[in-house]
């Protein structure tokens, strides 16, 4: 994640929840997802549903699909 936020990008915070969102499609951790949306801030909430993660998706190289990933996190991580 390190390298897709290369370039002064301020979205140190999406590494939390792409690490929450392997344990909950990758290994099935519902419980994991359920207690990130607990600790997540309001902030954060608005954040993930509101921020264009395009340049950071641009720069990653593993080619991951950032905004379609959180998303998916505003699916399962910020709806209630």
């Amino acid at each position: 994640m390190e390298t897709c936020l290369a370039g002064g990008a301020k979205l140190g915070w999406i590494d939390g929840i792409m690490r929450y969102l392997m344990y909950n499609r990758c290994y099935a951790r519902n419980d994991m997802a359920s207690g990130m949306h607990k600790t997540l801030s309001p902030i954060i909430k608005e954040k993930i549903v509101s921020t264009d993660f395009s340049k950071a998706e641009k720069k990653c190289l593993q080619h991951i699909e950032i905004n379609k990933l959180m998303n998916y996190a505003a699916n399962v991580l910020v709806s209630p």
